[in-house]
């Protein structure tokens, strides 16, 4: 009879251990992310048709620094941002930005950048806020990473 308990006790004891060996190897896969560290050319198109306005398009250039499966975009005469890289893609956060007019304010949604390659393609929503007015419009953008001097072009 002891015999038959101490066994089903191991046997407990390893499906525990073989479940918590599971739980962190499925952990340690989806902290597995890309390389995106480097300089990078935006193209942005800002939609505000909803708000009155229209499409434009942005152009800008941004470092991202990375560490681990964090990056922190840099732009000149900016915040710097904190994203996250999770597999191949880049998840910006949610953030407020004060809006073109004075006391307006732009809440920019979650956003994410799929990445193949040199290239990273994303689309996120924003609401613009004045008093009791807002009005909501989406960014969608197609960011080129720039070669490395130190890449030799065949």
């Amino acid at each position: 009879m002891k015999h038959f308990i101490c066994q089903g006790i191991v046997s407990v004891f390893t499906f525990f251990v073989i479940v918590v060996f599971l739980a962190m190897g499925v952990q340690a896969e989806e902290k597995d992310c890309i390389d995106v560290s480097g300089t990078w050319d935006a193209t942005v198109e800002i939609d505000a048709s909803n708000c009155g306005g229209s499409i434009r398009t942005a152009r800008f250039t941004y470092e991202l620094i990375q560490n681990g499966c964090i990056v922190t975009f840099k732009r000149k005469g900016e915040k710097d941002i904190q994203a996250e890289v999770r597999g191949n893609s880049i998840y910006w956060p949610k953030r407020k930005i004060p809006g073109r007019q004075v006391g307006s304010t732009v809440d920019l949604e979650e956003g994410v950048s799929q990445v193949s390659g040199n290239k990273a393609t994303g689309k996120s929503h924003w609401t613009w806020t004045k008093g009791t007015n807002s009005c909501s419009g989406t960014n969608s953008w197609i960011d080129i990473k720039q070669q490395s001097e130190q890449t030799k072009m065949p």
